[in-house]
């Protein structure tokens, strides 16, 4: 993947979109949660548009997905008061950072971990790199045995369509 420049607006206007999020919410989220939400967030993005959003590089750390570059814009933006969108994030991509935010604020530091220490975040090393489309080990299941008796009866149902339309 091309190494892309991180949009130091972009990132600093999702910071505090979702720094106004928690005070609403009257709640602080931790660093990590933030990041890890961040992480999802470049990932999706990755996936609709070809590249992540903002442009963060997250490395494997103790907590989770780790980057240098939010944790200072993080630190700086704390103080922030209110957000006033901006014409640099879309409206798809504050609506993404909203979802990710009600999904992963709700839910405790422990399972929000258990969703970001998959096979893959476990395979690398402290301090590699991790790719956006990592993401995608949370979203995709092991297909059960019913699924695949109907995805097979689905299939059958196809071919027979198709040879009805040869024969006539």
């Amino acid at each position: 993947m091309k190494r892309q420049k991180v949009n130091k607006t972009k990132l600093e206007e999702a910071l505090r979109y979702l720094i106004s999020l928690e005070k609403a919410k009257g709640k602080k989220l931790s660093e990590t949660h933030l990041m890890k939400i961040l992480w999802f967030y470049e990932g999706l993005s990755y996936l609709i548009t070809g590249k992540p959003s903002i442009g963060i590089r997250f490395t494997k750390h103790d907590y989770g997905p780790f980057s240098k570059v939010v944790k200072e814009t993080l630190k700086e933006l704390r103080s922030a008061k209110e957000y006033k969108p901006k014409s640099s994030l879309k409206d798809w991509e504050i609506k993404l950072l909203r979802l990710l935010f009600v999904k992963l604020s709700s839910k405790p530091a422990k399972f929000v971990s258990e969703i970001t220490h998959g096979k893959y975040y476990n395979a690398k090393k402290h301090g590699d790199r991790l790719h956006p489309l990592a993401i995608l080990e949370y979203f995709v299941e092991k297909p059960s045995e019913e699924d695949k008796k109907r995805a097979l009866e689905a299939y059958k149902r196809f071919k027979e369509r198709r040879l009805e339309k040869k024969l006539f």
